[in-house]
């Protein structure tokens, strides 16, 4: 089954799927916003952010603000892929996941690093994952039987991503003449 992206204003009104959203985005000039965008994604996590993530979030902010150089990204993106490695274990050609909501996190603030418009989709696809996994999480530590709590953490999935497509409708706009 083919991904369909929206390819005109109406298609790209009538979509629900933020991540599908953010793929309709090219070229430059959306740079910026997308990448703040991406910033405002982790915004709501930062406390489960490392140290060293939080840092290149921080640092992604100020270039998009215009307060740090491109030298500097480039800097918080080292920082940051140093962070996304730490939370896998690589064994030959196997790579394993044994970290998987630290590599979430680390993998949205890297997103963030990214001055492309693919920092709005791997920030919103790996913010959303760090969302959920923590929503679930939470529902187990209270008590909740795991197949509920399953079946609360697929309906906060789908709140998070209306939320997150509200939020790039918002910030980016529309990239279709309307």
């Amino acid at each position: 089954m083919p991904h369909f992206v929206p390819t005109s204003y109406s298609e790209f009104e009538a979509e629900r799927d933020v991540i599908k959203l953010a793929k309709t985005y090219k070229g430059r000039q959306w740079f910026p916003k997308l990448q703040s965008f991406a910033i405002e994604c982790c915004q709501p996590l930062l406390d489960y952010f490392s140290d060293e993530s939080r840092q290149s979030i921080e640092t992604a902010r100020r270039f998009v603000a215009g307060s740090a150089t491109k030298a500097e990204l480039n800097a918080a993106f080292k920082v940051a892929t140093d962070v996304v490695n730490a939370a896998v274990t690589i064994e030959g050609n196997t790579t394993y996941y044994n970290k998987p909501l630290e590599r979430s996190l680390a993998e949205a603030a890297l997103a963030c690093t990214y001055h492309t418009e693919h920092s709005a989709i791997y920030a919103t696809t790996h913010s959303l994952e760090a969302h959920v996994q923590i929503n679930y999480e939470e529902l187990i530590a209270a008590g909740t039987q795991e197949s509920e709590a399953l079946i609360l953490t697929r309906q906060f999935r789908m709140t998070m991503n209306d939320q997150q497509t509200t939020l790039l409708r918002q910030m980016v706009g529309n990239p279709f003449p309307g």
